[in-house]
């Protein structure tokens, strides 16, 4: 099995495999937050307006564009804001700069999209290993 790393996402890239997207510090660790905290659903998009168009009185919006919290958007893009949030039995749709957009950038090609962090680095990692037939990338 290889391994693979692209440092960044870039429109031509395609995935055969498996894609570990890792945004360290906000997308990938605020998914997994928001899934701790009870969510029912996490869907991400790659734009704003995407986000928006999910809205409804069951659906919590989440996310940020250049560092901040968007007009609009029940919830920025903070892990521990995320743990905290009354979202139990909701879906949360989330959106950022770089972390939901490298996701979809990766779907595009791979058969399986994990979102990674140091927050569930293990779990990442061994899902990974199992999926994987012939390689696994990390974006």
């Amino acid at each position: 099995m290889r391994l693979r790393v692209d440092l960044v996402p870039l429109p031509d890239l395609h995935y055969a495999d498996v894609v570990m997207v890792v945004d360290v510090i906000r997308a990938t660790t605020t998914a997994a937050a928001f899934l701790e905290a009870g969510a029912n659903a996490l869907y991400l998009t790659a734009t704003l307006e995407a986000a928006r168009a999910f809205k409804s009185g069951d659906v919590i919006l989440a996310g940020e564009e250049g560092g901040l919290k968007p007009n609009g958007f029940d919830y920025g893009n903070s892990p521990r804001e995320a743990k905290e949030a009354p979202v139990g039995g909701k879906t949360v749709v989330l959106s950022t700069t770089n972390g939901t957009k490298a996701a979809h950038l990766a779907a595009r090609s791979a058969k399986y999209v994990l979102l990674a962090s140091l927050y569930n680095a293990h779990a990442a990692a061994r899902i990974a290993n199992q999926l994987a037939s012939e390689e696994v990338a990390i974006l």
